[in-house]
This record gives structure tokens, sequence and C-alpha cells, in this order.
């Protein structure tokens, strides 16, 4: 270790303008708890510009949270921040950064606040806030689709219509403002984190130059494999996509071939954006039988699917093995962190 530690010093001191070998050097002195002299070499590996710089001013914070040294620590995990750091589940449960946690401006960085005490609007808007700075921070270019001015009027307008609209909704309105960022790696997911969102038809479907087509299936409905969806309920493929459409955060165009269908499986989405009449009923016309129900049972569990497929295009039924009828999860831990916004790392 001793020998180790000693080439690392004497590579720094050979070649003091490569930051990967103080990035280095602090790593090792950090690991050998000799926090004090891990801080100048991470200071250095941020002058020199070695990997993400945020990274470098947190680790800075980390040293002096070792330390024990509130301030110091608090105000490099700030410049962390300034500069785009973006792991917020690490930072809250860092040990390293444990005498900040009490710390209001610790709290109020990393969103941690006394859910019990927001209403069900509250919520919604603590989470919108918190999302649209989080998009001004960490994003690499926020406003090169859309400005800045837009950007902030949507947040008001979505903020005040929150009493308005359901759950699914207030959901579509942020995926929409995500996606007028026009990033194609920032998105609102949600499949793993809120119930709605498990609550997909149990088929995949591929858009073909010759239209919609079912190409993987629950071996319960095995008969609709190569089915051409024609439309959905009353309306046409085309009218669906068009409603779709805005949600789809993208760098070009082969984006739909991902999400967009994704997310036309989705029947609670498809419900609160007017497709369907009902969110637990999935009803389309096919080129073969023009008229075929297919109805998911969202109270119980999908008992072991095998699915089936056409060739080698197959689809994601995972989640079609898990239960749909799990509690709803506590006030925000169902919001904006459990809609798992993923700013582009």
């Amino acid at each position: 270790m001793e020998r180790g530690r000693g080439a690392v010093d004497k590579l720094a001191r050979i070649n003091p303008v490569e930051g990967d070998i103080w990035e280095q050097l602090a790593k090792t002195r950090y690991e050998n708890k000799e926090y004090r002299r891990a801080i100048p070499a991470f200071e250095k590996a941020l002058e020199l510009g070695s990997g993400f710089p945020c990274n470098q001013a947190y680790n800075v914070a980390r040293c002096y949270g070792m330390l024990e040294e509130k301030e110091p620590a608090m105000q490099w995990l700030e410049k962390a921040f300034e500069l785009g750091y973006r792991r917020l589940d690490a930072a809250r449960d860092d040990p390293a950064l444990a005498l900040l946690h009490s710390d209001t401006r610790f709290r109020d960085m990393l969103g941690l606040i006394d859910r019990s005490k927001l209403s069900r609007d509250d919520g919604w808007r603590y989470d919108l806030q918190f999302m649209a700075r989080e998009i001004r921070r960490r994003s690499y270019d926020p406003f090169h689709k859309v400005t800045r001015a837009v950007f902030d009027a949507t947040v008001k307008k979505v903020s005040e219509a929150i009493p308005r609209l359901t759950d699914m909704q207030i959901s579509i309105e942020f995926m929409k403002l995500v996606a007028k960022g026009g990033d194609g790696h920032t998105m609102v997911f949600g499949f793993w984190e809120r119930p709605e969102f498990l609550q997909t038809i149990p088929v995949d479907m591929f858009v073909f130059e010759e239209g919609l087509f079912i190409t993987s299936a629950d071996s319960r409905f095995e008969n609709l494999l190569g089915a051409q969806v024609l439309r959905f309920g009353d309306y046409t493929i085309p009218e669906v996509l068009r409603a779709i459409d805005p949600l789809i955060s993208r760098d070009n165009d082969l984006a739909w071939r991902v999400m967009g269908l994704m997310r036309m499986r989705n029947l609670p989405l498809l419900h609160a954006l007017g497709l369907i009449p009902e969110p637990d009923k999935f009803v389309f016309v096919d080129n073969r039988s023009r008229r075929q129900d297919t109805r998911c049972d969202l109270a119980g569990r999908f008992a072991n699917p095998k699915p089936k497929t056409l060739g080698r295009v197959t689809g994601g039924l995972e989640e079609l093995s898990g239960s749909f009828a799990g509690k709803p999860a506590a006030l925000l831990e169902k919001h904006l962190r459990a809609l798992l916004v993923r700013i582009r790392a």
C-alpha cells in the first residue's frame, strides 16, 4: 500500500499537469483517511479538468465532512451543485456528509421535506418546482429548443392547473414539460414506481411501413400475434400517435420506436389523454376480426406469463408478472422521485 501510494505521489510530481493522476492521488489519500491531504489533490484535479468538475467539488465536500468541518463541507457541496452535481440520492445517504443532515440548506438542496405537512396539491406543486429547478441546474442546454420564458410560463400554468387534474394527468403534464427541452435522455419515467404505469396491455407493438402490428403477446393472447391494429376504440393510429407525441422526449424521431410504443401500451395514460373511455380496458380494431376486446385484470397478478413472439422481434413483458394491487406510495414518494425524472448523465 505504501509503495503504491508513493508511486502515485511520484507520478504527480513528474507530471503535475495531468488531472487524472491528481484525482487518483486524491482518492488514494482519501481511502487512507488522509482527508486533509486529499483536499488539495481534489482541488488540483478540478483545476486541471479531470472528470466531471462537480464530482471533484463533491469529493472536497466529503473530505471536509470527514474532518467534521461543517461550513467548508457545506460550501463545497453548494459549489458541487452549482457545477451540476446530479446524484441526489447518493448525497442524501452519504455518511461523509452526515454532519450536514440537520442543516436547512442541505435539506432544501436535496428536497428533504416533511411530507406529512403537505396536501396532495402542495405535494405535486413542490415536486413540479423541484423538477423545474433540477432541469435548469443539471441539463447541459435546457433552453436550446424552448426559451426560459416559455419554460417558466409552462411551469406556472401546470402549477395552477394541478387542483383540476388527476394524478395521471399531472404526470402527463410533467412529461410534456420535460419533453419541451428536446433531449432524448431527459424524460419522466414511472414504469416501476407508480402503479398506474404498470397497467399495460399484455402485448407489444411495432410500427412498420405497412402500419402498427402486434409482435409479442402474453400466451393467453397468442391469437393476436401478427394482427394489424387499425384503431384504438374510436381513434385511428395517426390520431393516437399525435396525442402521445408531446410526451416523448427526443433527439430525433427514432425515440418513437421505444418510448412512444411503450406509452401506447399504458391504459391509464391512454385514458387520461381521452383516447379510451375506461382506464382498465383496451378495445382495438384489427384487420382480421374487425373487433377484439382485450381485458387486463389490473387488481391481480399475471401468473408467470409466457410471451409469444414473431420472429426476432421480442417485447418487454416482464412487468406483467408483477402485482397491480400494491398500495399507493406515500405523498411525494409517488411523485417526482417516484416518477424517476432522469436528467442526462
